[in-house]
């Protein structure tokens, strides 16, 4: 079978073409790897000759080291015809390096046939740095290698970003064709290094990995085959040899009388290639600098002399390899993207999957007040269902309850009740009552806290939140060293101070006077108290609403229009607390709870059992005068007695009621269970109450969330069609 016979098989195949067409004029070509061809080899090894050769136009060479980076040409079938010019930076790239290569715009010419590759590539090179000088020295600078031994100590020698070529055209086959850096062993002082060595390695093996590439390996004819590492990365790359072929160049370097060598490689008799071996004779420097140099004729010229005319003329020349690429190519694709199970539309399918959920991250589309309203609506509707269920303690209806402790509100705030009750029982009293009920009731933890010298801090105790800053109470702290007299001493201190003419009895006063000292610390530590709820209860909106959303943006937005109403009523607990305290501190002592007279009496008939006896035969005996109501004792001890016991009763009642009215009004109503609380303020008629103005700020698509969401959308209906095309 002739050249020219080969030429017309391959990818020129109508119905593979027409195929092929549809799913890259659909734009799938984005997302699906097109078949490619990557040239592989050792440094200096002939491979951009070879490159050039299949592209028919020259690629620039240098006399140092050739490819230090990746150029990709990619040949696509379209009506009209043109060329799109631009670097790829790596996809490891860091934000600087990525800004420097994308900070212009593409180039686009209108046909690729009237330029020299060389001036292209110059042009290109030009256009990127905008500077004067070499064609190297612009584009190395451009994508940030070295350009001399000068500044190759602080550039990297090679890179990882690639300049890439789109060339379209109605004649064009869909072809991408890879020159990367060829592989090498030893560094050279001042120009590479052996991480270098590593680079370029990992970078080849890359190329090599993609399954729709087909890999010339490139070996000089004059070497030794067996030493050529490049095979053997091949045959990792591709062990079944589907996508390798070999390829020899530099045959007139070949010693004399050892052609023969060469030759057995060639028809497959030593070291036998599933896809064979092409043999190549590159033109050198003098026959490129000859316009009138035609390598397709020289190449004739040579393999038809002995002994090189023992060669088959299907495996020598640059034509006849080109046909040789088009048969594998054309295997290649029938794999990968004729099949209805094939790697591609798994790929395709892949990529849909993937464009489904980004689309699904991004949340419906909200461009209206409708849809603005509707997105918010449901956020509300999902933040009171957490809200229902953090009050209610169901913790098993959401995840979210046991990846964050502080949406289980519940307990937290009968918790802290507990503990407020507790703090009140123990250290809500200046002055310690004799024979107080509470002495039966207290933890040896608290007896320990209570001794003289001792402090309680109330404090916040949960996270501190930046914001509520002017709104908590400051850290307080209570001592019990802050007393510093015994009750007697207080009261017959508070009685001398206030007494009038009164015989026998006291002055009301003195009992509300009594009652604003004893209660001194009930500010302090209800305070606190409520600062802890308040914390609790911001924790939770912020937790809730940072896990609801779907980016910072939203969260900040929602979080501001949310708290500024929160705010609002948290500042309505405290007040509702200042309240409770101006009642219970300020007015004149007054109950009807009957426990008062009940606790009265009780501490009358401690007095008496305290001097009462036990009698073996009448059991407990109280002797007559104990029982009189004429006092023993002088007129002042009387009256100081019976203030403090009436105090003490009316203060057991006072701050019953009073731990009662701060959990159940301040805190419960304002702040917790209550249908105004703070944690209702994200609610659909909150979202329904807001302005176009506000609905925009909040849910609105910024920008760049807009540009993404129309790109997926397009990605989505490439996609799409490929599949329809690949069934």
């Amino acid at each position: 079978m002739t050249v020219k016979e080969i030429s017309h098989r391959g990818m020129a195949d109508p119905s593979m073409l027409e195929r092929i067409d549809a799913l890259f004029s659909c734009g799938a070509g984005e997302h699906v790897d097109i078949p490619q061809i990557i040239v592989i080899g050792d440094q200096s090894s002939g491979k951009s000759s070879v490159l050039s050769g299949l592209l028919r136009k020259d690629l620039p060479r240098d006399s140092g080291l050739c490819t230090r980076f990746a150029t990709k040409i990619v040949f696509r079938r379209d009506i009209e015809a043109g060329v799109r010019i631009f670097i790829t930076p790596d996809e490891n790239a860091s934000p600087e390096h990525r800004a420097q290569v994308e900070s212009f715009s593409e180039i686009q010419l209108d046909t690729f046939g009237e330029f020299d590759f060389k001036e292209v590539l110059g042009a290109v090179r030009l256009r990127l740095l905008r500077l004067s000088g070499t064609d190297r020295e612009q584009v190395h600078g451009t994508i940030g290698i070295a350009s001399s031994t000068e500044d190759a100590t602080t550039k990297p020698t090679f890179s990882a970003d690639i300049l890439q070529l789109e060339i379209s055209g109605p004649e064009e086959e869909h072809l991408s064709v890879i020159d990367i850096p060829g592989i090498f062993r030893d560094h050279t002082p001042g120009l590479t290094t052996k991480d270098d060595i590593k680079f370029v390695r990992e970078m080849v093996m890359k190329y090599m990995a993609n399954p729709r590439s087909v890999m010339l390996a490139v070996i000089p004819a004059n070497g030794d085959v067996a030493t050529q590492e490049i095979l053997q990365l091949a045959n990792d790359a591709d062990p079944e040899g589907y996508r390798t072929l070999g390829v020899l160049t530099k045959p007139d370097l070949v010693d004399r009388g050892t052609e023969h060598r060469v030759i057995d490689l060639v028809q497959g008799t030593t070291r036998p290639m599933r896809l064979g071996w092409h043999i190549l004779r590159n033109p050198g420097k003098l026959d490129l600098d000859d316009r009138l140099y035609d390598r397709q004729k020289q190449e004739n010229e040579f393999f038809r002399k002995s002994p090189w005319d023992r060669l088959g003329e299907e495996s020598w020349g640059i034509e006849s390899l080109r046909c040789r690429l088009k048969d594998v190519l054309s295997g290649l694709v029938r794999k990968e993207f004729m099949s209805v199970s094939g790697p591609v539309k798994a790929d395709v399918q892949r990529k849909v999957d993937s464009v489904e959920e980004k689309l699904k991250a991004l949340g419906p589309e909200r461009t209206s007040r409708t849809a603005k309203a509707a997105f918010l609506t449901e956020l509300a509707t999902k933040f009171q269902q957490l809200v229902d269920s953090g009050l209610s303690a169901n913790f098993g209806a959401n995840r979210l309850f046991e990846k964050h402790r502080a949406l289980k509100v519940a307990p937290a705030t009968v918790l802290r009740m507990e503990q407020f009750r507790n703090d009140m029982i123990y250290w809500g009293h200046k002055y310690q009552f004799h024979n107080t009920d509470d002495d039966q009731e207290m933890t040896e933890q608290y007896k320990a806290a209570r001794s003289p010298g001792k402090e309680l801090k109330v404090r916040k105790r949960v996270n501190h939140h930046d914001g509520l800053d002017n709104l908590l109470c400051n850290l307080e702290t209570i001592s019990s060293k802050d007393s510093g007299k015994s009750t007697d001493e207080w009261l017959h201190q508070l009685h001398g101070e206030n007494r009038g003419f009164e015989l026998g009895t006291f002055d009301p006063i003195i009992l509300a006077s009594a009652m604003r000292k004893q209660t001194a610390n009930w500010e302090k530590i209800s305070s606190g108290f409520i600062s802890d709820i308040i914390v609790m209860i911001h924790g939770f909106i912020k937790m809730a609403i940072s896990n609801l959303c779907q980016n910072e943006r939203l969260e900040a937005e929602l979080c501001n229009v949310v708290f500024d109403e929160a705010m609002t009523r948290y500042k309505k607990a405290i007040d509702q607390l200042k309240f409770i305290l101006t009642v219970e501190l300020d007015g004149t002592p007054l109950t009807q709870n009957p426990h008062f007279m009940t606790r009265l009496d009780k501490r009358y008939e401690e007095r008496i059992h305290a001097n009462a006896f036990n009698d073996d035969h009448y059991g407990l005996i109280v002797r007559l005068d104990e029982m009189s109501f004429k006092p023993s004792t002088c007129n002042e001890q009387h009256v100081v007695r019976d203030i403090h016991d009436i105090l003490h009763s009316y203060y057991d009642v006072a701050r019953t009621r009073f731990i009662d009215n701060v959990c159940k009004q301040a805190a419960d109503h304002f702040l917790v269970n209550g249908p105004d609380t703070p944690l209702r303020v994200l609610s659909p008629v909150f979202i329904s109450h807001l302005s176009d103005e506000k609905l925009d700020q909040i849910a609105g698509e910024e920008p760049f969330v807009k540009r993404q969401r129309e790109k997926l959308q397009k990605d989505m209906n490439s996609l799409t069609e490929a599949m329809r095309i690949l069934s």
